[in-house]
């Protein structure tokens, strides 16, 4: 498998889980919503990655590319609005924690299947730690 050897664009890293993709139904459910990540940091990417996988896991792959077209922060204005029952039940979302410690979340558009980095393995460093966000710039 290719591994991407340098990013040409600022990219956002989303990593997650499989368990997150059948909660929410599809992958860009999954990637869009509640991250606890700096919105003024995330407005600076051209794409966002959408990779699947654990902390343990080696060898990433991006699984799809979007052009995000808006960010949201706090996330639950855009997700939860008057919901928040149905986002806690529906997606496992502690909503008090949203109050608390706010996440942003996107709206975007998935790019073209001929994408630059589709399909191709993230470089070593770029590999999750804890925090499931990563950004290819500064």
């Amino acid at each position: 498998m290719e591994e991407i050897n340098n990013f040409q664009h600022n990219c956002v890293i989303i990593r997650v889980r499989k368990e997150s993709i059948a909660i929410r139904g599809n992958l860009y459910k999954a990637v869009c919503r509640c991250w606890a990540a700096n919105k003024k940091r995330a407005e600076k990417a051209d794409f966002v990655l959408a990779v699947v996988g654990t902390i343990k896991e080696k060898n990433l792959v991006v699984q799809a590319v979007y052009k995000p077209d808006r960010w949201y922060y706090p996330a639950d204005v855009y997700l939860c609005k008057d919901k928040k029952e149905e986002c806690q039940i529906l997606y496992e979302v502690n909503t008090d924690l949203c109050n608390e410690y706010p996440r942003i979340a996107f709206e975007g558009k998935e790019v073209s299947k001929d994408a630059y980095y589709l399909h191709k393995m993230l470089p070593s460093k770029y590999y999750p730690l804890q925090n499931p966000v990563r950004y290819t710039y500064i």
